[in-house]
């Protein structure tokens, strides 16, 4: 049991869509199981020279046609359905079933060689969006309740993690390679005050880990202190960004939350680096959408006692020592690395709270801008 994301694109004329059902099949039975076919959604003047009688005093902005020129349709059972269709790695809900041409037996089925008419989502996201109160319509949050009337949910923080959390979509990160467009949503950047202007410089990184909190290195806000926190950026030079394939695929705009509070740890050592762990509570709580999700914490014992030999590290930081600010996230695949040979590399003790991994051999490393940002 998966949402589907609400279509906000205006016109889907030209594409393909995938009706779902258990309606009348070819054979007029009812299918046992769940059906699926792809329909061709085509203008109204197509729907309307083909069969003015059925549609023509319906057809307005809040419906359109779909099918017939492949030889599909969809049939009675299958109202109130959705006619969906894949953008990235997100199913979105474009129409729902709404009527059919009827027969001209007077059996009330469907005619079999027309066009279907569904409600055209779109029309009516503001009206979606009053009566859900959603903030985002690609929500992909979730609670659990038992069955009742006023029941408590079977989570008592559901938000604190989520269950739907660490979704793959499809850094001085030295020697990375770019990440693709959502492959790492929960990525977030900490947005810092520059000493002499009011300008806006992004110095550490971060992860989402639910509705209202960052995770972060300690050293990341302190001394120096992030004054918000951003949320869903791929490219920092564009102000849209998009699928490089694809133009029409692109990420609804970044989320800027201020921040609320930030908890460092207390036991902190910035001489040893070791605690070096801090979490930021946002002002608000952010929507999830494509390009914005949590990424799961090792919260079981399994988890935790996992002896990895390999981590992918993300981040915005500098390409070389000295070198630029990557401008979109990139990369890396670094070996797991044990302690002893660790200490003996970087000349200091490393304790509980410390791991470590690179590889200077295979030039994968993080740098300046990377702190903060997840492994």
């Amino acid at each position: 049991v998966q949402p589907a994301c609400i279509n906000q694109e205006e016109d889907v004329t030209g594409q393909f869509g995938v009706a779902v059902g258990w309606g009348f099949t070819e054979d007029d039975d009812v299918s046992a199981t769940l059906k699926a076919a792809r329909m061709p959604v085509v203008s109204t003047t197509t729907c309307l020279e083909h069969d003015r009688d059925t549609f023509g005093q319906t057809l307005d902005s809040s419906l359109f046609c779909a099918g017939h020129t492949n030889g599909t349709t969809v049939c009675n059972g299958d109202s109130g359905g959705g006619l969906h269709v894949k953008r990235g790695n997100a199913w979105y809900i474009v129409g729902i079933v709404s009527f059919t041409a009827p027969r001209e037996d007077q059996s009330l089925l469907c005619k079999k060689d027309s066009y279907a008419a569904f409600t055209n989502v779109v029309t009516f996201v503001p009206w979606l969006r009053n009566v859900t109160e959603l903030l985002s319509l690609a929500e992909k949050g979730s609670v659990t309740v038992r069955d009742g009337h006023d029941a408590d949910p079977t989570r008592r923080y559901p938000n604190y993690l989520p269950r739907l959390c660490g979704n793959f979509l499809v850094s001085r990160i030295v020697g990375g390679t770019p990440a693709k467009l959502f492959e790492f949503p929960w990525m977030a950047l900490l947005a810092y005050r520059t000493e002499l202007s009011e300008s806006t410089e992004y110095l550490c990184g971060g992860s989402l880990i639910n509705k209202r909190y960052v995770l972060t290195a300690s050293n990341c806000v302190y001394p120096k202190t992030p004054f918000q926190v951003r949320l869903g950026e791929h490219d920092l030079n564009s102000y849209k960004d998009c699928n490089p394939n694809d133009a029409s695929d692109c990420a609804p705009p970044v989320q800027d939350v201020a921040i609320d509070y930030i908890v460092r740890h207390q036991q902190q050592d910035r001489r040893t680096k070791s605690n070096n762990i801090a979490l930021i509570r946002l002002t608000r709580e952010v929507s999830f959408d494509d390009h914005i999700q949590p990424i799961c914490l090792p919260v079981t014992q399994t988890l935790r006692e996992q002896k990895l030999q390999r981590y992918i590290v993300t981040g915005f930081g500098r390409t070389e020592t000295y070198g630029d600010v990557s401008n979109i996230p990139l990369k890396a695949t670094l070996p797991a690395v044990s302690k002893a040979d660790c200490q003996q590399e970087l000349g200091i003790t490393l304790g509980e709270s410390h791991l470590c991994a690179g590889s200077a051999k295979d030039g994968g490393d993080t740098c300046q801008g990377d702190s903060g940002g997840p492994l």
